[in-house]
């Protein structure tokens, strides 16, 4: 069998993840499948932060002009957007 090169090594990898990231995405329903993607690449498993914020993004979307105002939600989702994009 030929020795792949670094490059053609990354490609690979970089293809593996982007399946991985897509089963998941995919299957989000499907906690199994989840958490065997998430423990063959640990890199893509969510942060407990993200998985919060998610929820409270969810949460106010179904919210919006019923429990809440929507200029309210509006601003709410702009700062939890914000707060995503805050990766250390």
């Amino acid at each position: 069998m030929k020795e792949l090169s670094i490059e053609q090594k990354a490609q690979r990898y970089d293809e593996a993840i982007e399946r991985a990231k897509n089963t998941i995405e995919v299957n989000q329903t499907i906690p199994n499948i989840v958490e065997c993607v998430e423990s063959l690449f640990p890199e893509l498993k969510e942060s407990e932060d993200e998985r919060i914020r998610k929820y409270l993004t969810s949460f106010v979307e179904l919210n919006s002009g019923v429990n809440l105002p929507p200029e309210d939600a509006k601003k709410i989702l702009a700062w939890l957007k914000k707060q995503g994009k805050q990766k250390v």
